[in-house]
């Protein structure tokens, strides 16, 4: 991590929720995903607030490679759904198998 994402401004904490949820998107996960810092209980909300930010970033990193491969569990943990059939990204681009299967849904 060379620069700190908007609203962070310590490396090793206490940080912020809007830090963590700025994390969170710029690895590429969306406020709809179920692990978003900011639907977190307390409990895990402490731990991440005092927890590095390149520690951070590398969990929710994974969190979205996982996804990423079809994952389907860390799908809804960093987007919030489960990809269609045929569909093997969030952000595209997609196949024509992939349109069919979300056109039929």
């Amino acid at each position: 991590m060379t620069n700190y994402p908007d609203g962070c401004t310590t490396l090793n904490g206490r940080h912020t929720v809007e830090c963590l949820n700025n994390l969170w998107k710029r690895v590429g996960c969306v406020e709809v995903g179920d692990k978003y810092p900011e639907k977190q209980s307390s409990a895990i909300l402490y731990t991440m607030k005092n927890t590095a930010l390149t520690s951070l970033e590398t969990d929710m990193k994974s969190t979205k490679t996982s996804a990423d491969t079809g994952s389907k569990p860390e799908q809804l943990n960093c987007y919030g759904i489960d990809f269609p059939d045929n569909c093997l990204s969030f952000y595209g681009p997609y196949s024509i198998e992939c349109l069919n299967s979300i056109w039929n849904i």
